[in-house]
């Protein structure tokens, strides 16, 4: 992971999360709710999103 840890929120949408990774360079990013990371997307999980 990146340092600092770069969040987004989970109710953003997939677009935002690949504009942000994309934009900083990095293939991962966690995601938060409440301040508390609830998970990680990464580059793949968005190629996926993108086939289906």
């Amino acid at each position: 992971m990146s340092s600092p840890l770069i969040t987004i929120s989970h109710d953003n949408p997939i677009s935002v999360a690949a504009e942000m990774m994309s934009s900083k360079k990095i293939r991962k990013l966690a995601v938060t709710e409440d301040n508390k990371i609830i998970g990680i997307i990464t580059s793949t999980d968005l190629v996926n999103h993108l086939v289906k």
